[in-house]
């Protein structure tokens, strides 16, 4: 892919919309391009503020009940309707060679013909993105899967909220930085705040007997700061605990469930603070 078409990308994969191979080449061109990847991160910071700002609503309890009517009296169509064809919908579509030459100068792109076409010989993937990005507006359905510490609904609204403070404060700052194993993560604090957080993308989930743990590290002192594990998205957040000093390092390591006081395995996320 070129340079622009990874741009053209960077929405879908904040939402988690892209195939496989996509991501994978995706995640590299990260690595290679500073400026690519701050797009990437204030878009996925763009679609966790959209959640947390949603007001959960509870549907009415006869909405199922009123939907499955309405499907089940609803005439439905067959996949084809007959003496309609693609062509009398949409127009004849010319061949390339009943394309007549044009000048670069009243054609789009080549990234911007492929931008086009993933509209129409993308759809499935069109489908996800929307249905992403619906969640993201109804219900807070992000933070319900995204959310990465147990417990109530109360410690959860305080965790979201936290996180949206902290993305709102003036002095915020970021860093990007890849996971040992794979996967993107940034690391996002405010030294007004002493707060910080952790959003990973890609974060490989563990066993029973495993958790991920948050570490404040200045020099020696190694200060947990919370435990936490995948969401059952792709995306995945933590708002450290305690408070941060300036200088401080933000690391993440595997740990026996429960956590511990002092790191026993190499972080696989470490990122300085300024």
């Amino acid at each position: 892919m070129t340079h622009d078409e990874f741009y053209l990308l960077s929405g879908a994969y904040a939402l988690d919309a892209l195939s496989p191979e996509e991501k994978a080449a995706f995640e590299a061109a990260l690595a290679e391009s500073p400026e690519l990847a701050r797009e990437a991160d204030e878009l996925a910071a763009t679609a966790t503020l959209l959640a947390l700002s949603a007001v959960p609503v509870q549907p009415s309890s006869s909405l199922k009940a009123t939907l499955m009517a309405q499907l089940a009296t609803t005439p439905q169509d067959s996949s084809t309707r007959h003496g309609v064809t693609p062509e009398a919908v949409f127009g004849a579509v010319p061949t390339a060679s009943e394309h007549p030459e044009t000048d670069s100068s009243n054609s789009g792109s080549r990234a911007e013909l492929k931008a086009r076409s993933r509209w129409f010989t993308r759809p499935a993937g069109i489908l996800v993105a929307a249905a992403a990005a619906v969640a993201l507006f109804v219900g807070g359905g992000f933070v319900g899967t995204a959310l990465t510490q147990s417990g109530t609904n109360s410690s959860q609204d305080a965790s979201a909220s936290a996180l949206a403070e902290l993305y709102a404060a003036s002095d915020v700052q970021s860093a990007h930085s890849t996971i040992e194993g794979g996967g993107e993560a940034t690391v996002m604090w405010s030294s007004r705040l002493a707060k910080s957080a952790v959003i990973a993308q890609g974060l490989a989930s563990l066993p029973s007997s495993k958790t991920y743990e948050a570490w404040y590290i200045n020099g020696s002192t190694v200060t947990p700061a919370g435990t936490f594990t995948p969401g059952g998205d792709n995306t995945t957040w933590h708002v450290l605990s305690g408070k941060m000093a300036p200088g401080d390092t933000v690391g993440v390591t595997v740990e026996p469930a429960g956590g511990s006081q002092a790191p026993t395995t190499t972080p696989i996320i470490a990122v300085t603070s300024s």
